[in-house]
């Protein structure tokens, strides 16, 4: 920005004004003397407290207590705060911890004139994305098993046949389709000691099984839902984590 254009005038003096000598020659001059900045021009301050209602024309340069620069603000009277420059790109997304009931309005937007201003939670308002519960995974940038890029999404190629956008399952129900059914059916799991060439071998030896009260036992179903069993708890398998919010920057809306 080049430097504003300045213009100084002279008033027309009071023909009866009688200064008496130089000191009041100049003091009176100096009451005939009008300067002014023209167009829009803001001057600033370099401060760490919040300027007073009389300085809200001007650029706040915010420092912390030990004058390093923070923050550059101007006041917003929209939303009467002092807002600051972009602190982010138009559909960045970044990880968030901290309090959101402090940071965020209750629909995710970033308050205005504090540290989230212009963000907004991907919570799937106000056009933000919904990544609840979600992982983010590294597009594919390398062309190393794949060429070229896709212009309108970033898509990964894990599963090395197509571009996939998005992925995976968060929840997952065991079903008769992938879950291990020794002996062939379902809640039923089949001990004992079985045939050699159609023989039994050794019926009152050693049985594999639990022998009932007349002959050992063999080749017993035995129901692992009533028969005693105890239902394993679920195992985790997913790796240690910590929980963070993802936050995509909207820009300014009021």
């Amino acid at each position: 920005m080049s430097a504003p254009l300045v213009t100084t005038s002279f008033l027309n003096p009071d023909p009866n004004a009688t200064p008496l000598n130089l000191t009041q020659l100049v003091q009176y001059l100096a009451t005939l003397v009008h300067s002014e900045i023209q167009g829009d021009y803001l001057s600033y301050l370099v401060q760490n407290e919040q300027p007073g209602a009389s300085d809200r024309d001007k650029v706040w340069i915010e420092v912390d207590e030990q004058g390093r620069p923070v923050n550059i603000k101007i006041w917003w009277t929209g939303s009467g705060s002092w807002r600051r420059v972009y602190n982010g790109m138009l559909g960045e997304v970044r990880g968030y911890t901290g309090n959101p009931g402090t940071d965020f309005t209750p629909t995710g937007w970033g308050r205005a004139g504090q540290l989230y201003d212009g963000w907004h939670l991907c919570n799937g308002n106000d056009g933000a994305p919904d990544y609840s519960d979600h992982f983010l995974i590294g597009a594919h940038m390398n062309n190393a098993s794949h060429s070229g890029y896709i212009d309108d999404e970033w898509v990964t190629w894990i599963s090395n046949t197509t571009g996939m956008h998005t992925g995976g399952e968060r929840d997952f129900t065991l079903a008769a389709n992938n879950i291990f059914q020794a002996g062939g059916t379902i809640g039923q799991l089949t001990v004992g000691k079985y045939t050699i060439a159609g023989s039994l071998l050794d019926v009152a030896g050693d049985i594999w099984g639990t022998p009932s009260l007349s002959t050992p036992a063999k080749n017993q179903e035995l129901n692992v839902v009533t028969d005693g069993f105890v239902e394993p708890e679920a195992v985790s398998i997913i790796p240690p984590f910590i929980a963070m919010a993802w936050i995509i920057f909207l820009g300014y809306q009021s």
